[in-house]
């Protein structure tokens, strides 16, 4: 790997074997909890895409997929509001829902998306998240996470679908930018 992005250094954080472990743990949690339910897996674009992937490959019951976007940030800063530009495209009535993040630092746009309330009023029977990883000092909104990889500390980080302004999401493994 370079030691260098967009001119800035950045230090490791977790290897693509700590991430590989810990998600086949969360998978194996997840399949026991749905076991003989209906389970659509929802990714939040873009981030969450290595997460999304990796995570439901290791599933041991069938799923349903689906994707939305919600975006907060612009040039790597929360923009204040919440846009959902992509939406649910299948019915999820009478299905369980696990929404799959890459990551929660403030909380903010599950908050101001309501995106959990919005899904039950769809008429899905439950609604969990599974975040890769969550920055616990920066959480102002809290928001329950029901299956977590990883708590970061609040360092900028790039990596396995982390992005700094969509540059570097292709690295296996996360670091952090000095």
């Amino acid at each position: 790997m370079k030691g260098n992005l967009e001119g800035r250094s950045f230090r490791p954080l977790l290897s693509k074997e700590k991430i590989a472990e810990r998600i086949s743990v969360l998978a194996k949690q997840i399949s026991q909890d749905y076991e003989g339910k209906e389970l659509v897996c929802v990714g939040i674009l873009n981030g969450a895409y290595m997460f999304f992937a990796d995570l439901t490959r290791k599933l041991d019951i069938d799923i349903y997929i689906d994707f939305i976007r919600i975006s907060s940030y612009s040039n790597n800063k929360s923009s204040g509001t919440v846009n959902i530009q992509i939406d649910l495209k299948n019915d999820i009535k009478d299905k369980h829902v696990l929404i799959i993040e890459d990551i929660i630092d403030t909380g903010f746009s599950f908050y101001k998306s309501d995106i959990v309330n919005k899904i039950l009023d769809r008429g899905a029977l439950s609604c969990k998240i599974a975040a890769f990883a969550t920055k616990p000092s920066k959480m102002i909104y809290p928001i329950k996470i029901d299956y977590l990889g990883f708590e970061f500390p609040d360092k900028y980080v790039v990596g396995y679908g982390f992005d700094s302004n969509e540059i570097g999401r292709n690295l296996e493994d996360i670091v952090y930018l000095d």
